[in-house]
């Protein structure tokens, strides 16, 4: 009789650390429950049912999706959730049979109906996965090790290493899969970053942010790679499941340089009101590296309501993946939701206040005024409420900046990073400060600083550019600045700067047609922009050390055709 066939009758199979109940709809593995979507546990049961043989594309979505029409994106999309369930990364398990299908490519051994796996044979068993996967899986043991011992585990390799302490203590953060029936774009990316945020509070840790993790490790979430990339010793990566206000984390805490997992725990919370994974996920790693938490970081969330939570989070997801001016009202109406819920919210409070900077810096409002004392009644609540947080630091940073209040604003950028060494955007943030106050020579180290940090996150790089190429700009190293504006506009398309430096840069050289075609870019953006206008926007930094700059800004401008 064929595995197949004797899983067929069995009912339950198990193939090697797995056992599969598909009556039951439930896969274990070492005895703990597997977390699936429906979808994708509908997949590998039509798999597993023909292993050893190709099924077709047509099979699999005819049990994934009965009834209805669905792409072959999201049958691939389903097969790599399942291949990253089952620790599948080279696809040694599930493999793809170019234009007719998958073929399940493991020995199946029937099972106790219980979900016990059952004796092992005379014979050897079948390696699991193939002979080069072997030592990654089997680091999955060490998951269930006493803390003790993998604190003195790690306390001996940092010992034994030449490192600097800071570079043994760097974690990257993946993004966390989203493994809900019904996804929210918006949501396991912002559990992903409120985790970078909390682990950044851990003293002595460095932290990657999970977009240019995600980058590094690429769709086969390569550690090595990602380890050698960055620079990072260790990673975490997991899965999330929601079910209404109920929330599900299986997190996994790696070794970059081997792939040994230290650690691997789900964590369950039951309702919006018992949210608390940025704390227990961010302890059980300082438990793991033996770092003592501080007091003042333990920040109780759990009376917040759900719905204030959620809102917060859909408002911060939007703020870091898009800049169009729609797009920052959207944000703001999540935040004053939230803020109708729960007025104590810190993170929505500093949302709120960061919605009107974005609209004073973009030009999209002419309220200046208006739009800056809601900012700072907002940012200072915040800090009424937590004069230590990060969050509300940073964006008290912005507010100062837009009073022309530039040393303020520094140090309050400065605090935030001695708070988090590894926040990218505080780093960028001091880098333009530091420009604004006639110090553009300091930038490029800012600058580079944040792109160590956070490499492939393509806002960060645009703006990184964009404040580089004004460096290079007041030092009149136009090239450097050129190529700079150049990169920004690439990375970001909705941001007018770019290319109005490039239009300038092109007037000032005597280049009309690349001068025109960079100024019809800006003005694509903003139809309406004049130099009077932007004089208007930029009163205080025009007055500052800046001012030769800004002028010979404006000039060029004049002569790349921009109306005065």
């Amino acid at each position: 009789m064929d595995p197949s066939s004797q899983s067929s009758e069995a009912g339950v199979i198990s193939f090697g650390p797995f056992v599969l109940d598909c009556p039951r709809a439930l896969l274990t593995r070492d005895g703990v429950a597997v977390p699936l979507r429906p979808k994708t546990f509908a997949l590998l049961c039509t798999l597993t049912a023909d292993a050893g043989r190709v099924v077709g594309k047509q099979k699999l979505l005819a049990a994934a999706w009965p009834g209805l029409v669905v792409t072959d994106d999201s049958l691939s999309q389903c097969v790599n959730e399942l291949r990253a369930a089952l620790g599948d990364r080279d696809h040694n398990l599930i493999k793809t049979v170019s234009r007719r299908g998958y073929r399940f490519d493991a020995p199946l051994q029937a099972s106790a109906a219980d979900g016990r796996v059952p004796a092992a044979p005379a014979a050897p068993a079948p390696a699991w996965p193939p002979p080069r996967r072997a030592r990654w899986l089997g680091a999955t043991v060490a998951a269930g090790l006493a803390i003790a011992a993998l604190a003195a585990f790690i306390q001996l390799r940092d010992a034994q290493a030449p490192a600097a302490s800071a570079a043994r203590r760097s974690i990257a953060v993946l993004p966390l899969a989203d493994f809900s029936d019904e996804r929210r774009a918006y949501f396991a990316d912002s559990v992903t970053e409120e985790l970078v945020t909390e682990l950044a509070g851990l003293p002595g840790i460095l932290v990657v942010g999970s977009k240019s993790a995600a980058v590094s490790a690429g769709p086969q979430g390569d550690l090595r790679k990602l380890g050698r990339d960055l620079n990072v010793r260790y990673a975490l990566t997991g899965n999330l499941r929601r079910n209404g206000g109920a929330v599900q984390i299986n997190a996994q805490f790696a070794a970059t340089d081997s792939g040994e997992v230290l650690w691997s725990e789900r964590f369950h919370y039951p309702s919006g009101a018992e949210w608390a994974w940025q704390r227990d996920i961010a302890r059980r790693i300082a438990q793991t590296l033996q770092l003592k938490l501080a007091d003042a970081q333990a920040v109780a969330r759990g009376h917040r309501q759900a719905e204030a939570i959620d809102a917060v989070m859909q408002g911060q997801h939007i703020m870091r993946t898009s800049t169009a001016p729609a797009d920052v009202l959207r944000a703001r109406g999540h935040f004053e939701a939230a803020l109708a819920l729960d007025a104590d919210s810190v993170g929505a409070l500093c949302g709120l206040a960061q919605t009107y900077v974005a609209q004073l810096r973009g030009l999209w409002s002419d309220d200046r005024e208006g739009h800056l004392q809601r900012a700072e009644r907002a940012v200072d609540k915040a800090l009424a409420l937590d004069s230590g947080s990060p969050m509300a630091l940073y964006t008290r940073g912005h507010v100062l900046a837009m009073r022309g209040r530039l040393e303020e604003a520094l140090r309050s950028y400065e605090k935030v990073v001695a708070l988090r060494p590894g926040d990218s955007w505080a780093h960028t943030r001091i880098g333009l400060t530091k420009l604004d106050l006639g110090r553009p020579s300091e930038v490029a180290a800012h600058v580079a600083e944040a792109k160590r940090l956070n490499p492939f996150e393509p806002t960060l790089s645009a703006f990184g550019h964009l404040i580089a190429g004004s460096a290079e700009f007041h030092l009149q190293r136009d090239d450097d600045a050129y190529e700079h504006m150049r990169q920004s506009a690439a990375l970001n398309g909705n941001n007018p700067a770019p290319w109005l430096y490039m239009a300038a840069l092109d007037g000032l050289r005597d280049r009309p047609e690349a001068a025109t075609r960079n100024l019809e870019q800006a003005r694509r953006l903003r139809p309406n922009l004049t130099v009077g206008a932007l004089k208007q926007a930029s009163r205080l930094a025009d007055a500052g050390p800046n001012r030769a700059g800004r002028e010979r800004f404006y000039v060029g401008l004049i002569k790349a055709g921009m109306a005065e």
